[in-house]
């Protein structure tokens, strides 16, 4: 079908501008060729993305070990001055 109509449009081009090649491009093609850059550039921002959410996650699971730590640490001290489950419980 396509075929028919670009050589129905190439002759009437030929026609009336003979010293000229006919020529012609498809809209979608012409507008992929034009973001080529855009789509690689949102793939490395996705990888960039990524690697900055884990380096996140690592940063708070890094401070709640930490803050775990220092709770167990209270926890042990409050025990050895002989303070009561209760009590330790409501920290």
């Amino acid at each position: 079908m396509w075929l028919k109509v670009l050589r129905k449009i190439e002759n009437i081009v030929k026609k009336y501008v003979p010293d000229y090649p006919f020529d012609y491009q498809f809209l979608e093609a012409i507008y992929n060729k034009e973001y080529v850059h855009e789509t690689a550039q949102g793939k490395l921002m996705l990888g960039f993305t990524i690697i900055s959410l884990i380096i996140c996650c690592l940063g708070l699971f890094g401070l709640s070990t930490f803050t775990v730590e220092q709770k167990i640490k209270e926890i042990g001290i409050r025990k050895v001055l002989g303070a009561s489950v209760s009590n330790i419980v409501n920290i």
